[in-house]
This record gives C-alpha cells, sequence and structure tokens, in this order.
C-alpha cells in the first residue's frame, strides 16, 4: 500500500526522500492541520546554528480546519524574512545561484491557502531535481505514518565546520548545498 504525502512547507530530507521512489505522489487532501508541525514550517541551518521559518497563518482556530482552507497572513512581511534567511544560510552554498530564484518565486507567490503555498514548494523542489510532479488525492482521510527508517547519507553543509552535520533540516539544505547530485542520497 502506498503512502499518502501530508502537506508539508518545503519537507524535511528524510520525508521527502521516502517518496522519492514514487511515480505517482498520492497526496493527503482530507487532514486536519497540524498545530505545531511543518505543515507551515521548515527548518535550515544558517550562521548561528537551525532556524525554523514559519508561515503566519490568519488568526482562528486551526486545528479542527482542513488543510486545505488554512489561510496565509500577510500582516507581516515573511516572505522578505525567509528570502533574507535564505540568503544568509545558503549564499555561499554551491548551488545557491542557480535554485535560489526558483525559491524566492514560491516565496513571492501571495497565495491565500497554505495548501497552495506548499504544493508550490512541493513542485519547485521537484523541479530543481528533475523529477515528474504527478499526484493524486487520497479519497479519504489517512492516519499519519511514521516516517521510514530512512538511513541518509551526510552530505557537506555550509556551517558544517561550526555545528557539524545537522539531519532533519528541508530538502532545501541538500538542493543548496548538492544541486544535481542530490538525488543520490534518496537512495
Amino acid at each position: 500500500m502506498q503512502a499518502a504525502l501530508k502537506s508539508f512547507t518545503f519537507p524535511p530530507v528524510n520525508y521527502f526522500s521516502q517518496f522519492w521512489q514514487e511515480e505517482h505522489l498520492l497526496l493527503d487532501v482530507h487532514e486536519n492541520y497540524q498545530k505545531r508541525s511543518l505543515r507551515n514550517k521548515y527548518q535550515v541551518l544558517g550562521p548561528n546554528g537551525t532556524t525554523t521559518l514559519s508561515i503566519p497563518l490568519q488568526k482562528g482556530k486551526h486545528q479542527q480546519q482542513n488543510i486545505r482552507d488554512v489561510k496565509i497572513s500577510y500582516d507581516q512581511n515573511w516572505p522578505r524574512l525567509h528570502r533574507e534567511t535564505l540568503r544568509a544560510s545558503y549564499g555561499s552554498a554551491a548551488f545557491f545561484e542557480h535554485y535560489f530564484d526558483a525559491v524566492e518565486k514560491v516565496l513571492e507567490m501571495r497565495p491565500v491557502f497554505l495548501f497552495d503555498f506548499n504544493m508550490a514548494a512541493l513542485a519547485c523542489l521537484c523541479k530543481m531535481l528533475k523529477k515528474e510532479l504527478i499526484w493524486k488525492p487520497t479519497d479519504d482521510f489517512v492516519a499519519e505514518v511514521q516516517p521510514l527508517s530512512v538511513s541518509l547519507l551526510k552530505y557537506p553543509q555550509v556551517f558544517e565546520n561550526k555545528f557539524g552535520f545537522v539531519s532533519g533540516l528541508s530538502t532545501l539544505d541538500l538542493i543548496m548545498n548538492m544541486g544535481p547530485s542530490s538525488t543520490r542520497y534518496f537512495q
């Protein structure tokens, strides 16, 4: 049975790698928003260590709201903060110049719904890695699947000499550091 992908903002490498081998992604469009999850957050490694970037949501109770109905707040200029943080974190990464424009376009989209932003982020990652994104929605809610124990190879990171290798970061970390060879880390 194929596992269903949850809606994440620039998902972590270990989560993304679970679906790398799939030809068609099954996407859970019936789940409720999970507060304190990575549905609207992603982690990067910068000069001060691991940083969590968060997309603010419009006020209201989201806990029982379908993920497709959760709205993004633009009361703050969070896209600018994300761009600046990504520049500070990956500006000296080997593939920053090659991929940053694509990420910046996603950050500037200003969609109303978090689900739409997350889909654009997923499509961006797939395009950068030259993987065709073919997905279909689930028919019903799919319970959260425990991540498989994926053995992830270590790869060079910009601030590795300062913090050692840090796992659990956004797939952006892998792509900015390894570029086209990122796919070999999804085996």
